[in-house]
């Protein structure tokens, strides 16, 4: 401050607007605050206020975040498989207990690179799009 007669504020402004839906927010708040700063700047009306410091944004809210209701990106089950092996006594593996194919399954999930893991589950088989 060089007036000992002026003091300093800080002047906090919300706006609630409105924009294309296909303009960026944050770029729509950058070009208003630019607008409305130059208007100060002119000094358009007998406003006791000069700028000595650029404004700044804060915060910029969109309506899908203010009122919930940002559409749901679609989402899909995917069925995969993946190989593994294991030993028994039984030519059709009758012999095999639940904790003998899970350990199996185990041993060879844990063995895997993820570059390996994903090569060995390849491609799903069975797409559909789930409800939201």
């Amino acid at each position: 401050m060089t007036d000992p007669q002026s003091q300093e504020l800080w002047i906090t402004l919300r706006f609630k607007g409105y924009a294309e839906a296909s303009a960026p927010a944050l770029r729509v708040a950058e070009l208003t605050l630019a607008d409305l700063q130059a208007h100060l700047e002119r000094r358009h009306g007998a406003l006791p206020f000069a700028i000595t410091q650029p404004g700044e944004i804060i915060e910029v809210e969109e309506d899908a975040q203010i009122y919930g209701t940002q559409e749901l990106e679609p989402l899909y089950d995917h069925a995969m498989t993946i190989g593994f092996s294991l030993r028994s006594a039984h030519p059709l593996g009758e012999d095999l207990s639940a904790p003998q194919i899970r350990k199996a399954l185990y041993r060879r999930l844990v063995s895997l690179t993820d570059n390996e893991l994903v090569e060995a589950a390849g491609a799903p088989f069975d797409t559909y799009k789930v409800d939201t």
